[in-house]
């Protein structure tokens, strides 16, 4: 009996290398790429570069329109009041996206974890500047919910199977009930 129960929980962490792994979860970690996940960090600084470029080309009409440029002097200063300003935001917009690219992308392995069917294993906290941090939080309740709910519910049914069927306790079978009707399935 306690074999086939053991064989529905799935096999235990205690392999060195799924041990260290979740080890490794719980720290925050650190950035080891310059892009996470390209073609998001590529649209936000595609539309801070715009952005950018709106304003300096904004800037140059009111100076030039004021009369603080004049048509002579627009080569070299017009490419300095263009290029630099997109540059430094070009950068500023890589750092920036790091802060949201990263915890998605932590939040889409998490996800995809939990829809496998794995429970296991504390979620580690973001980084320090990282965005989305109340979200993480969210999932990591969620988690700890459902892990909650289903070791209760395999504890009692292991208890169930145990039993005499003579001897099946309504209260084992109204918790199992109740803990079911916490999620809306149909």
């Amino acid at each position: 009996m306690m074999s086939a129960s053991r064989d529905r929980r799935g096999p235990e962490p205690s392999q060195p290398r799924e041990q260290e792994r979740q080890n490794r979860m719980l720290e925050p970690q650190k950035r080891r790429r310059l892009l996470i996940d390209g073609d998001f960090q590529f649209r936000f600084m595609g539309r801070i570069f715009l952005m950018t470029l709106c304003c300096s080309l904004l800037t140059l009409t009111v100076l030039f329109a004021g009369g603080l440029l004049s048509p002579r002097s627009l080569g070299f200063q017009a490419l300095l009041a263009l290029i630099l300003p997109s540059l430094l935001f070009i950068l500023y917009s890589l750092a920036l996206s790091h802060r949201l690219a990263g915890p998605l992308y932590r939040l889409r392995r998490i996800l995809k974890e939990m829809t496998d069917g794995n429970l296991r294993g504390a979620i580690a906290p973001l980084r320090r500047k990282d965005e989305l941090k109340p979200v993480l939080e969210d999932i990591r309740r969620l988690r700890e919910r459902w892990r909650g709910d289903l070791l209760e519910l395999r504890s009692l049914v292991n208890y169930l199977e145990e039993m005499d069927s003579a001897h099946l306790s309504r209260e084992h079978l109204q918790r199992i009930k109740e803990l079911l009707g916490r999620y809306k399935l149909k």
